[in-house]
């Protein structure tokens, strides 16, 4: 993942690092928390891919476990990394 770059993207979007740190951290617990998120997922992502894939990948519990793990991940690291360089 380049890191390198979140600090530009931020000032391009002319946020400040505290917003954007408090907006990962809000964006995470409600991938968590709030069931219509994943609801509003797998809808979208049934436009994309066959239905059995849906059904039996991005439909299942443990899928959706996997993701919100990866994207709280990849959040952690970015706020990590924005704070290194700060």
């Amino acid at each position: 993942m380049r890191l390198r770059i979140i600090p530009f993207k931020i000032r391009d979007h002319q946020r400040t690092e505290a917003e954007f740190i408090a907006s990962v951290q809000e964006q995470i617990a409600a991938l968590k928390t709030q069931p219509q998120l994943r609801a509003d997922f797998r809808k979208e992502m049934q436009r994309f891919l066959p239905a059995a894939t849906v059904r039996d990948t991005i439909g299942t519990e443990p899928y959706w476990s996997y993701l919100t793990h990866v994207v709280d991940d990849l959040g952690r690291k970015a706020v990590a990394a924005l704070k290194s360089t700060g």
